[in-house]
């Protein structure tokens, strides 16, 4: 499910920092944040509903890193909402142009991909 809600996230017992929940789904989330996590360390986030939920830090990239949770999470009892089409275009558009000014090609060229598949079609002839 793609997301662009805020949430508290503790790296560790003594502290928390916010962070923009971007994608959820029962097994794990991809958050953006200032912080960098190590691949293979524990966090909690905080949900709506189930509250804090323990995860394992499974990917980083850049600004972006995504856990898994170490038990499924019931995604009706969050509360949580998909974004629209427009504004998941919005969301990938920005990411998007963050990844080049930083010079991340690869990353650069899969949100180019992915931000054509996110357009809507058009067919020929129509206004």
């Amino acid at each position: 499910m793609a997301l662009d809600e805020p949430a508290r996230l503790h790296p560790n017992d003594w502290c928390s920092l916010e962070v923009q929940l971007l994608d959820c789904s029962e097994t794990g989330f991809r958050a953006a944040c200032e912080a960098v996590l190590r691949v293979g360390s524990r966090v909690v986030v905080e949900l709506p509903g189930p509250g804090p939920v323990g995860a394992c830090v499974v990917w980083r990239s850049g600004h972006q890193f995504a856990a898994r949770f170490e038990t499924p999470v019931d995604l009706a009892a969050t509360g949580l909402y998909a974004i629209n089409e427009e504004a998941m275009l919005a969301r990938l558009l920005r990411e998007r142009a963050a990844a080049e000014v930083a010079g991340r090609a690869d990353e650069e060229r899969r949100l180019r991909l992915r931000i054509r598949q996110t357009l809507p079609l058009r067919t020929a002839g129509a206004g």
